[in-house]
């Protein structure tokens, strides 16, 4: 909704999750806000459904270490961001699980940023800056944690 109300009439925000709930709650808080520039979209584990060549960013925070299928997610983002478009990943990780496998680190639901970028790298984007700590967490995990960014660009043709 942030986004939508930056954006304004003119912008276009699409909003994508796959389970209903957030969905259902989505649309009641845009009914009562007014806002009609969301495309309320329910997505797969695989895809999500975004319309192909149309967006100029991707923001996904707190959902990437979600994603069990997420060299297809990447994919299909990428195929959704014009040439140019800006993807931008956030997540968050214990500092003393940063070495733990992916499947370990998922467990504790987070993701080690050097993972995250090299999966965004095979996937096709061009990094352009990774931000690690982008925010401190020490209020609420003494310290022992950090919130990530990368943020890449889908290649110019």
């Amino acid at each position: 909704m942030p986004l939508a109300r930056f954006l304004g009439p003119s912008g276009r925000v699409y909003a994508e999750d796959i389970s209903d709930g957030p969905l259902v709650k989505l649309k009641q808080h845009l009914a009562e806000e007014g806002l009609k520039n969301v495309e309320v979209i329910k997505g797969t584990l695989d895809d999500p459904k975004l319309p192909k060549e149309v967006l100029d960013g991707a923001l996904i925070v707190n959902a990437y270490h979600e994603m069990t299928a997420h060299e297809a997610m990447l994919n299909h983002v990428l195929t959704a961001l014009k040439p140019g478009g800006v993807i931008v990943l956030m997540d968050g990780m214990w500092n003393e699980h940063e070495s733990r496998s992916r499947d370990e680190q998922v467990k504790f639901h987070e993701l080690a940023p050097a993972l995250a970028r090299s999966e965004v790298e095979k996937a096709g984007f061009e990094i352009v800056e990774v931000r690690d700590p982008f925010i401190e967490r020490a209020p609420d995990r003494d310290g022992k944690s950090r919130w990530w960014a990368i943020i890449a660009r889908k290649p110019a043709r």
